[in-house]
């Protein structure tokens, strides 16, 4: 007896990812979703907890795996949340016919690979920061090079969303064939959102020249460096501000420091925001000090809004965005000047205190800030140009890469 090979919906596509809590790539889940639902694609979103920041199209199928109410804190509990969410995604691709599941996050990415064992699906990885980076140190980090090792070689197709997550991904996994595909961006939807008007008292914020940065308060973000280098700015151009958008544990750090320098009046904590685009918008200045990033979303936003960026040139990420095709200059002790934004030297991960000196990286942030803020034809040369490589990274060309992918370009 021949046994009928099962067939798949040709026009259903599965996205996975942790949540859409917040963070760049539920943003990339979410906007890859739409656009695919737009283009006509029957398109099943699933989560493995968490709520929904980012707006879904009403035709996107959501649907979260695991119970929302189960902690997550313990490893037991995660565990368990963890073979809760596979045994329903089994289902669901089985249920509803689902032929290729596209995951991101690395929990998400074990999900798909080990459902992929049972209900035979396409299972495509995406990996969304610098993972030998990431895994470094202690029991947790060895468990997570293990699981890359052992289950990312699964995959159908991996897709790395920066040179430098592929180059990370090959050095901890015997993987050659990753495709680099940077994060898609809604261009319109953004310069519509920027536009919004602020409530008065933020509004009255960007009355003198304003620095921002925005991103989670973690330790890769190193925003204690820019603030240390604003106190430095400060003493040339007095009336600046620093707005601050982003939420987590370095918060009262931030706050403590801001204080020790006497210039927490002129910098504002305001936390994560559902929509930071009008507040980059009105901003003199994008800046970031990050220590580490795979691909720096907040930067390319900051780009479509015309808002000129100075950025650390840290492992990945600004280099890739802001100078393409250049390599790292080594020493820079001054401003690096590139085609599309200002690079300034990668910063440690030591988090200084307030009563040490600035460092060199500090120093030379410090001035590459200053310069763009006294500086207008500075400032509009980037802005224009800024927003010209922006467009290289809009959703209709980044996601017509993952239409093909995904589908093969069927109708």
């Amino acid at each position: 007896m021949v046994q009928e090979k099962e067939t798949r919906a040709p026009g259903s596509i599965g996205i996975l990812i942790n949540s859409l809590d917040g963070g760049g790539a539920e943003r990339v889940a979410s906007d890859i979703a739409n656009h695919l639902t737009k283009t006509g694609a029957n398109v099943y979103l699933f989560t493995l907890g968490g709520g929904q920041a980012y707006p879904l199209d009403t035709r996107v199928k959501y649907r979260t795996l695991a119970p929302t109410w189960i902690p997550r804190g313990f490893l037991p509990f995660r565990l368990i949340v963890f073979v809760i969410a596979l045994i329903r995604l089994v289902a669901q691709i089985r249920r509803n016919n689902i032929p290729t599941v596209l995951s991101a996050l690395q929990e998400a990415n074990y999900v798909n690979l080990l459902a992929k064992v049972v209900a035979r699906h396409t299972a495509i990885t995406s990996v969304h920061s610098i993972l030998d980076q990431h895994y470094r140190g202690g029991l947790k980090a060895k468990v997570g090079l293990f699981l890359v090792r052992r289950l990312m070689p699964l995959s159908a197709h991996v897709i790395a969303v920066s040179q430098g997550a592929a180059d990370g991904l090959r050095r901890v996994s015997p993987i050659d064939d990753i495709q680099v595909i940077p994060n898609p961006f809604d261009i319109e939807a953004i310069g519509l959102s920027a536009d919004e008007p602020l409530k008065p008292d933020l509004a009255a914020i960007f009355d003198e020249p304003v620095i921002i940065t925005v991103g989670n308060l973690r330790q890769v973000k190193g925003q204690w460096h820019l603030l240390r280098a604003f106190m430095m700015v400060k003493q040339r151009v007095k009336n600046c501000r620093l707005v601050i958008l982003g939420d987590g544990p370095l918060r009262g750090y931030l706050q403590r420091m801001a204080e020790d320098y006497g210039i927490d009046k002129d910098v504002f904590q305001l936390g994560w925001q559902a929509n930071p685009f009008p507040f980059v918008q009105k901003s003199t200045v994008f800046a970031m000090s990050s220590i580490s990033e795979s691909m720096t979303m907040s930067l390319i936003e900051a780009m479509v809004c015309g808002t000129p960026v100075v950025s650390t040139d840290c492992i990945a990420g600004p280099r890739e965005i802001l100078a393409p095709g250049s390599s790292p200059q080594i020493a820079k002790t001054e401003p690096e000047f590139a085609s599309f934004g200002v690079l300034t030297p990668p910063v440690g991960d030591r988090m200084n205190g307030s009563h040490e000196p600035l460092d060199e990286s500090e120093i030379v942030l410090a001035h590459a800030i200053e310069q763009m803020l006294l500086e207008p034809a500075l400032q509009q040369k980037y802005a224009k140009i800024g927003r010209e490589r922006a467009r290289d990274f809009d959703i209709s060309l980044i996601g017509s890469v993952y239409r093909g992918l995904l589908m093969g370009d069927r109708p």
